[in-house]
């Protein structure tokens, strides 16, 4: 008896995949890209939110970079903000690799490392919306209309 009770005091692990319980309800994901001229990606597709939602995990990994935001991921639920997390992909100054995403939950500082499959997708919106001076793009290449399925089935 004292086995299951210590057991069920244990934390809780996130399972791979698993959603944190306060972005299940998430039905807008935006991305802020903080170049030459901020602007903005924004999506309501439920598999690319999912996927973004899927990243973030709770859990504090030990990162000691300390760059600059390069952005911002902003999770949203009927219009009200449920997380904002920094993205950080670059050191633009000394063009070092600092790939990791930093947020709060509770007050407490979470950092965790990006994936490469969220650093690729991150930069493939970018490179559709800007030209390669950071300059946006005219209109016609709206990444708003980016849809995350299509992006899955041609890898």
């Amino acid at each position: 008896m004292l086995i299951i009770f210590f057991c069920s005091c244990l934390p809780k692990t996130k399972k791979k995949g698993e959603i944190l319980p306060l972005l299940k309800y998430c039905d807008e994901f935006q991305i802020v890209y903080y170049t030459k001229d901020t602007f903005l990606y924004k999506t309501i597709d439920t598999s690319a939110i999912k996927f973004f939602s899927e990243f973030i995990s709770g859990e504090n990994e030990n990162v000691h970079d300390t760059c600059e935001p390069t952005g911002q991921f902003t999770f949203k639920n009927k219009g009200q903000e449920i997380l904002k997390a920094e993205i950080t992909t670059i050191n633009i100054k000394d063009s070092i690799s600092c790939e990791y995403v930093t947020y709060y939950i509770n007050s407490k500082r979470i950092r965790q490392k990006m994936t490469y499959r969220i650093g690729m997708l991150i930069d493939q919106i970018y490179w559709q919306k800007v030209d390669t001076k950071g300059n946006p793009i005219s209109s016609e290449a709206d990444t708003s209309k980016f849809k995350y399925e299509s992006y899955k089935n041609n890898r």
